[in-house]
């Protein structure tokens, strides 16, 4: 029972409650002198040497649990550091993955955004592609593209869908997004070992992981078909891709929070979205 006591009771206060008892026993002396004096006088050598054992255990074991809790705090802030700086490269490479998917349905300019291998001529292409079905191009003022509804963007991909070059442009999107998601969850796969509580926090990007792998296959799907001039239905590709753009939200909205970055999407209102006037040429 003592025993079960002592392993609820964590860290420090498990060494005070040891110093206590050893303290009570090295004061064993004075209690046997006051219950039972004739028997300490005759047996006082053998409850020094008693003490002090007891004394001396006690205290090596004091010097190692103060030792002991002093580095698991030192490594507690190392690898909250470390946990840190994986969390922030990895809400910037799920970013990226997000933005790459919406900005051909939205006109947003991934250029002029920082995402990296994006140019000019990209964004214009597929801005006149949204032009040229009567949408409107969306200008958005923060890094973090979380207002924007699912049913928004099912209309626009419906639209797009007409498109046969709407089809090709987000199937190498989505790859390009898929390679660049397994390279950093690989980059960081020791940081899963040997940062606690980091493997949990990390492993809830496998479902976006899986996710876009489905996206991907949707997309060539339907390039195959649209290629082939076969009929395709599209409900399918729209189911994975609203899949892939919510279990993306998800998990940046993790990823923020463990990285504890100043800014965060949530941050994002409605107010923060607007639309562009263009003239369009009607479908």
């Amino acid at each position: 029972m003592f025993g079960h006591f002592v392993a609820k009771v964590g860290g420090m206060k498990k060494a005070w409650l040891y110093l206590a008892v050893g303290v009570g026993i090295l004061s064993s002396q004075a209690l046997f002198d006051y219950v039972a004096s004739e028997w300490a006088a005759t047996h006082s050598n053998t409850i020094s040497a008693i003490s002090t054992v007891v004394g001396v255990l006690v205290t090596i074991y004091l010097i190692n649990s103060f030792s002991e809790i002093r580095v698991a705090k030192q490594e507690e802030q190392r690898f909250r550091s470390i946990k840190k700086i994986a969390f922030r490269s990895l809400s910037q490479s799920v970013n990226d993955l997000g933005r790459r998917l919406i900005a051909p349905l939205t006109g947003i300019d991934l250029h002029e955004s920082g995402v990296p291998k994006v140019t000019k001529e990209q964004v214009a292409t597929y801005q006149r592609r949204i032009q040229k079905k009567g949408l409107s191009l969306l200008e958005v003022k923060s890094g973090f593209w979380g207002s924007i509804s699912l049913e928004t963007l099912d209309e626009r991909l419906v639209a797009l869908l007409e498109d046969p070059s709407f089809a090709e442009e987000m199937f190498r999107a989505t790859s390009t997004s898929r390679r660049e998601l397994q390279a950093a969850l690989a980059e960081w796969a020791p940081v899963m070992v040997r940062v606690p509580q980091a493997y949990e926090d990390l492993a809830a990007g496998w479902p976006l992981a899986d996710q876009i792998v489905r996206l991907a296959e949707a997309w060539r799907s339907a390039r195959i078909a649209q290629s082939e001039g076969t009929k395709f239905d599209s409900s399918e590709l729209r189911q994975s891709y609203a899949e892939t753009i919510s279990a993306y939200r998800s998990w940046l909205e993790d990823l923020q929070t463990n990285a504890e970055l100043p800014t965060r999407g949530s941050h994002i209102s409605d107010a923060d979205w607007k639309f562009k006037s263009t003239s369009s040429s009607k479908r």
